[in-house]
C-alpha cells in the first residue's frame, strides 16, 4: 500500500496543505467530530481510508491550484515516522 501524502505550496514565507489528507482523523474533522488539534493523539490517527493497492478501482483527486511561476511545491509522506 501506498502511504498518504501531502502535497504543500510555499509562497511568501507560508506553507499551506494544498491536498487533503484520506484518514479516518481528517474524516472526523471535517464532520466536526474531533477538533483539528486532536488528530495528531488521536487512538485511530494511523487509519487511512484511500491507498493505492488497497482495491481494484484508484479514485484520484482532481483540483486546480493557482501557483505563481517558481513557486515552489513540495510533496512528503506523513509514513516515515509516528
Amino acid at each position: 500500500m501506498e502511504d498518504e501524502k501531502k502535497i504543500m505550496d510555499y509562497t511568501n514565507d507560508n506553507i499551506k496543505q494544498i491536498t487533503v489528507d484520506h484518514s479516518l482523523v481528517e474524516e472526523m474533522v471535517q464532520t466536526g467530530e474531533i477538533d483539528r488539534e486532536d488528530m495528531r493523539f488521536h487512538p485511530n490517527k494511523n487509519i487511512i481510508t484511500r491507498a493505492l493497492g488497497a482495491s481494484k478501482n484508484v479514485v484520484p483527486d482532481y483540483f486546480e491550484v493557482n501557483l505563481e511561476t517558481d513557486d515552489p511545491i513540495f510533496m512528503c509522506s506523513d509514513g516515515l515516522s509516528n
